[in-house]
């Protein structure tokens, strides 16, 4: 029988093959056919099906300890994101929506930095917006940054609907658009490695990720938790 992990990278590359375009070209069609709606939902509805059989099997054969054992799987869930063996944010080279130039340099200015990636056809991401806005007002002046890489923002199309999503969720943290060029090779390589968007990873001011790939919105109660979770701990140790 198919494990959760198993079903999980099922249903992680049917929703990526026929779901997330590839970014960050803005040049490239981002087209759904009914085809591949059809054939995502079909590998969609057996992977969760497996995904709960899975599930009934387990806790059939577990006691119930109430709010104790929920605690204790959002503890489990925030120690899985938090890297122990951290690698480096790659260097990039990218201009803010102002026209700045930005660079990794960034980190340094901050204890932490929240980097959330984004699109502008994604809803979960601009539905998210809002939310982000009041977490860069909440932390910054605890030395927590937050910046936003929008994938598609590369064309003054994407650029002003960008910007006019921003405006509407009264959100005024950094938003960048990195050029997709020999200069950001590497950068290139680790945004076209996501696997959903939204993403958002915590950085930090060495250049370190330190947690993440954190996949969904932020505005998700789980999501919030593990964040906030994130935050205060390594802000004890500073």
């Amino acid at each position: 029988m198919a494990n959760a992990s198993d079903v999980s990278t099922v249903l992680r590359h049917a929703l990526r093959r026929h779901f997330i375009p590839h970014l960050p070209n803005p040049k490239k069609e981002r087209v759904i056919t009914m085809r591949n709606v059809r054939n995502a939902i079909l590998i969609a509805i057996a992977a969760l099906l497996l995904l709960t059989g899975c599930q009934m099997l387990k806790n059939s054969n577990a006691p119930s300890k109430g709010n104790a054992m929920e605690e204790k799987k959002d503890e489990n869930k925030v120690d899985d994101l938090v890297k122990r063996d951290a690698k480096m944010f790659p260097k990039f080279s990218a201009k803010d929506f102002s026209g700045n130039d930005v660079d990794e340099s960034i980190f340094k200015n901050n204890k932490l930095t929240i980097v959330n990636m984004w699109f502008t056809g994604c809803k979960p991401c601009v539905e998210e917006m809002p939310y982000l806005g009041e977490l860069y007002k909440k932390n910054k002046d605890r030395g927590v940054n937050l910046i936003g890489i929008c994938a598609d923002a590369g064309s003054e199309e994407y650029l002003k609907t960008a910007k006019d999503i921003m405006k509407n969720a009264n959100a005024d943290f950094t938003q960048l658009v990195v050029k997709d060029d020999e200069s950001n090779k590497d950068m290139m390589k680790f945004m076209e490695g996501v696997q959903a968007f939204p993403s958002t990873y915590i950085v930090d001011e060495n250049g370190n990720i330190i947690a993440g790939p954190i996949l969904g919105a932020l505005n998700e109660k789980s999501n919030e938790k593990e964040i906030s979770s994130i935050i205060d701990e390594h802000l004890k140790t500073k």
